[in-house]
């Protein structure tokens, strides 16, 4: 049966009641952003590490590309300044990036995020691979049995005697750390952070991954 008139005048103010109510406690906290960076990669989040921000503060200062956000390209001109405030400065656009809305990889603030504002696997890898590693860590690769990511499979596959790995597939094991290295770390059980913990750092180092 259909609705008398004033039933539908009434049931549109309350449903135009309520929208407005809703969208007026989102301004009210400002609590606007439904998935942020901060909840995407929880595991990436600089937080207090001095150390790590000054690593950033120097990549920023010598990357070729310039980033996105407004407050990093301000960071990046006092860094090539030398001005003290610098870090603090990357810090705050780090911030601004981390509580911003995740919008996958091709979103916005996504690259600034991952190359200055994030922990990556080769930050988490204390001693890197050297060159003289890289034959014990293909010789490794390619006698193993443990689970790879199709990136370090192929790497294996192209191995042919691992006693005497050749000159290009050491340079493909030291572009494969470079790349894997620099994605965002997912925590201590993702694969290719585990991965690259132990194929890409120095050997003679125990691993402790």
């Amino acid at each position: 049966m259909p609705l008398p008139l004033f039933s539908k005048i009434a049931l549109g103010s309350i449903t135009a009641c309520g929208v407005a109510a809703t969208a007026g406690w989102w301004a009210l906290t400002g609590n606007s952003v439904q998935h942020s960076f901060k909840k995407e990669f929880k595991h990436a989040i600089i937080g207090n590490d001095e150390g790590l921000w000054t690593k950033k503060l120097e990549l920023l200062k010598t990357s070729g590309s310039d980033p996105k956000n407004k407050k990093l390209v301000d960071a990046k001109l006092k860094a090539n300044s030398n001005d003290p405030k610098a870090k603090e400065a990357l810090k705050k656009a780090c911030e601004e990036i981390v509580d911003s809305e995740y919008s996958g990889l091709s979103g916005d603030n996504y690259s600034d995020f991952k190359n200055f504002c994030s922990i990556n696997n080769k930050d988490k890898v204390v001693n890197w691979l050297d060159n003289g590693s890289r034959k014990t860590q293909l010789k490794t690769l390619k006698n193993g049995t443990s689970k790879l990511t199709p990136a370090f499979q192929k790497l294996k596959d192209s191995v042919i005697n691992g006693d005497s790995p050749t000159t290009e597939n050491e340079t493909g094991l030291t572009q494969l750390c470079e790349s894997e290295g620099s994605e965002i770390f997912m925590g201590d059980s993702d694969l290719t952070h585990l991965l690259v913990s132990y194929f890409c750092r120095n050997s003679s180092v125990t691993f402790s991954g």
